[in-house]
């Protein structure tokens, strides 16, 4: 094994411990669903959104949904940051239960371009992500967290460029 595969294995592991965290792929559970929620997506976003099925990493409750295809036992550092920046959404999820945290996450105050709670969640999530990236001597990609925050990733959660680029430049050292 790699040294970046026992990192993750590790972290893994803690957080099956904690959590009872489950790792899936959309294309082997709940695959309708998946596929409908793409859809969905992509229709509202304008076309903006269509990789969600293929390349967008979700979790609901304890369980991690990587995109279709991925493999547990070829992880690269990059699966590390993402598997550190969905477990904090497993943390949130466990703090405010499922129901709370999907009406808050997907709703409010709107579903599409002012999600504030999509932001801040999000947000946090991706300062596991800057983290993460630290550890595995990876460059942070604080533009990519700022341009998904703003843009279609997450149905404009803040549109606000400005406003988010300062919170992460003021909370992740560059």
């Amino acid at each position: 094994m790699t040294e970046i595969q026992d990192l993750f294995d590790k972290k893994l592991a803690e957080a099956q411990e904690e959590y009872g965290v489950e790792l899936h792929t959309k294309d082997r559970k709940w695959t309708t669903l998946w596929k409908f929620i793409h859809g969905f997506l992509r229709l509202v976003s304008g076309g903006k959104l269509d990789t969600f099925y293929d390349g967008y990493i979700t979790t609901v409750g304890n369980k991690i949904f990587f995109y279709a295809g991925w493999e547990r036992h070829r992880v690269s550092p990059i699966d590390y940051v993402i598997l550190c920046h969905e477990l904090k959404h497993v943390e949130q999820f466990d703090k405010y239960t499922t129901g709370l945290m999907a009406l808050l996450y997907l709703l409010f105050p709107l579903p599409i371009g002012l999600a504030y709670f999509r932001y801040l969640f999000e947000r946090d999530a991706y300062l596991e992500s800057y983290r993460a990236s630290l550890e595995v001597n990876l460059v942070p990609n604080v533009s990519h967290y700022i341009d998904a925050l703003t843009g279609s990733a997450y149905l404009w959660a803040w549109p606000f460029r400005k406003y988010v680029r300062r919170w992460f430049y003021e909370n992740c050292p560059v």
